[in-house]
């Protein structure tokens, strides 16, 4: 809430991404140092790791697909579970995707290197696919589509999301946006248009803004109809969009005023408020001198004749222009704003332009953190998202109705259903980091959060291959008995069904995200190994357990049989003994060598039908090189032996 300015270089290490920098000469018609300072901007971390195993996702196919779409499933899974909902049970659902994107930066670096094209390049740069696969790696059966309307284009894949909802065609959506700037093509050619900030930063609604700088995000937010999230945690309720086009302006990239206004207008119409209702205004304002202006004087005839001005921000003061993603970043700000009761300040404007600076303004700036609710009236917000090409949308939000929030239900008792607190994970390396994250969480909140937090994570964790759980009655009941708590492997156990109730509440202090297991996947490296910075990442160790049980019940093995027994095949015990390990490997892919079998495996003598008599042990003999051996637990009789290897060791 202190409002901080979060741009910056643009990072030094992302240099090897395009050759494009190795020439000081690329761009004619900018100088070296100019380009340098059109590149400052917001940017993420790590944009180049990805945890390609929880998606079932090849290194081959992770190389080659756009990080934009790598970083819209990571955070498709987190927002799920933020909204207490298990990805994996979302499978044949009316579940529809909408995302917003407009940059094409890793396509671009691609064309620029014809020697690393492969058979995924296409499919892995191609928008839609950024859409499709979240579909598809979650089995959703709703619509799927990406859309492209420059800086309107997440709050446009918002819009749709919300009339496929209003309309039946599905039940539930995801919708979002992303942007990342990996190439300074893009950045080139709006110095050469002048748009682009001298100060490093979005001044909106500075008299001195001169231009906007770029930045980097990804939002997605989980949609349902009011009446279908009567047992969900809400932030805030969307109450209409709305969406329009500039119309013939004095050039392609000036927005219109009037159609602004007209746009807002239509938009409280639809949500049967009036102007006076809005308490603030999430505003596109980017901090240019000429976008600015135009919207604070459209924002100014929207909310005249007010009592009180309406409050007026914008995020990209904060880190810069998201484009694509700005409009599903804004809307997170406004939900949070409203659900917390709290506006941030807005940073940057120094000298505030002229609409807001009148004697009688109809807008303000919040200069500090500014609370907001707390009376019988419900609290609104408005969210504008405008595209460079003239595409308009806004958003109008609610706080939750008072009414929506009852009294937590009384603690069950120590040991029952409702009790137990579960955390799931797809590898054990991530169950290691969720747990230490989570007993430090548990140590720092109350026992109303613990309600919440406890019923948030059976509805949400409870399908990972390896889960803890735990029957505690207090916060720190539960981080203590998480120190011993032991590991349950879903495929040894079966799935447990939990109650998750009802989990409206949201606790003061959110849990901790899901842990991903990230390792670096990029395609289009021009420098050599040598030229690597010299703090990237050591690849962790890989731990295997020494002892582990197999499962040959798959019902195709039946089918293998020789001389009318059934016998399983040794590209079988091959994939099974791959399998069992790689939610250990630390997000590597692994190979199997020297494979020996000793004597054939028959099911029903050797092995009962579910395969729980089949073990394998394991014994390290270097660094990421292992030798297994595949035995019968009651008389130790070997199957198969061999190695297995972290790829590329």
């Amino acid at each position: 809430m202190r409002g901080e300015c979060a741009t910056g270089d643009w990072p030094e290490e992302r240099r090897r991404f395009s050759r494009l920098w190795s020439a000081s000469s690329a761009f004619s018609g900018v100088e070296t140092s100019n380009l340098l300072r059109a590149m400052k901007g917001g940017y993420l971390a790590g944009v180049d790791q990805f945890d390609a195993r929880l998606f079932g996702i090849s290194p081959r196919e992770a190389r080659l697909m756009d990080p934009q779409h790598r970083l819209l499933l990571e955070e498709t899974w987190q927002a799920l579970l933020d909204a207490a909902i298990d990805p994996r049970t979302l499978e044949g659902s009316r579940t529809g995707v909408y995302f917003g994107i407009c940059s094409y930066d890793y396509g671009m670096i691609g064309h620029e290197m014809p020697d690393r094209v492969g058979p995924y390049s296409a499919l892995g740069a191609a928008h839609c696919i950024a859409s499709n696969h979240v579909s598809f790696t979650l089995g959703l059966q709703g619509p799927s589509i990406t859309v492209d309307a420059a800086c309107a284009a997440s709050a446009m894949a918002i819009h749709l999301a919300v009339q496929a909802l209003q309309s039946g065609d599905c039940d539930m959506a995801i919708a979002g946006g992303i942007n990342l700037v990996l190439s300074p093509v893009v950045n080139a050619s709006f110095e050469m248009a002048h748009m682009l900030s001298s100060q490093g930063r979005c001044a909106t609604f500075d008299a001195e803004a001169d231009g906007y700088v770029r930045g980097e995000g990804v939002g997605v937010l989980v949609l349902k109809r009011l009446k279908d999230a009567a047992q969900d945690p809400v932030h805030a309720v969307i109450a209409a969009t709305a969406s329009n086009q500039d119309g013939r302006t004095s050039s392609i990239t000036v927005p219109s005023g009037q159609a602004q206004v007209a746009l807002l207008t239509d938009c409280y119409s639809k949500a049967g408020i009036t102007p006076e209702a809005l308490t603030f205004v999430e505003a596109h304002g980017t901090g240019t001198p000429v976008g600015d202006p135009i919207e604070a004087e459209a924002l100014a005839r929207v909310f005249q004749g007010r009592e009180t001005p309406c409050l007026v921000g914008s995020l990209k003061a904060n880190f810069g222009h998201a484009e694509a993603a700005a409009g599903a970043l804004s809307t997170i700000k406004a939900a949070l704003a409203l659900g917390r009761g709290c506006l941030p300040p807005h940073v940057g404007a120094t000298r505030a332009i002229e609409p807001f600076a009148r004697p009688d303004a109809a807008i303000a700036m919040p200069l500090a953190p500014v609370p907001i609710g707390g009376t019988d009236a419900v609290c609104y917000a408005g969210v504008s998202a405008f595209g460079f090409g003239g595409t308009n949308v806004h958003i109008a939000l609610r706080a939750l109705d008072s009414g929506w929030h009852a009294e937590p239900p009384p603690a069950p008792p120590a040991g029952s259903d409702d009790s137990l607190l579960v955390l799931s994970a797809h590898s054990m390396e991530a169950l290691a980091d969720l747990r230490a994250r989570w007993q430090a969480y548990l140590l720092d909140i109350d026992q109303q959060d613990f309600e919440y937090v406890r019923a948030m994570t059976r509805r949400g964790f409870g399908g990972g291959r390896f889960r803890i759980e735990i029957a505690a009655a207090t916060p720190s009941a539960a981080a203590a008995m998480l120190d011993d708590a032991p590991i349950l492997d879903a495929k040894s156990v079966g799935e447990r069904t939990c109650s998750g109730g009802s989990v409206r509440f949201r606790p003061s202090r959110p849990p901790p995200g899901y842990s991903f297991v990230r390792k670096r996947f990029w395609a289009y490296d021009y420098l050599d190994e040598e030229d690597a910075p010299a703090n990237a990442p050591a690849i962790e160790a890989t731990i295997f357990p020494a002892e582990l049980p197999l499962d040959f019940s798959a019902g195709y093995i039946a089918n293998h049989r020789i001389a009318g027994t059934v016998v399983v095949p040794g590209a079988t015990i091959m994939m099974t003994v791959r399998s069992a390990l790689l939610p250990y490997s630390n997000g590597d892919d692994l190979e199997i060598r020297d494979m020996r079998f000793r004597t054939a495996m028959i099911i029903d003598r050797d092995v009962p039908v579910d395969g729980s008599a089949a073990m394998l042990r394991l014994q390290e003999e270097d660094a990421g090189v292992y030798r297994f051996a595949l035995h019968r637990r009651a008389d130790d009789i070997v199957y198969a032996d061999g190695l297995v290897v972290r790829k590329g060791r």
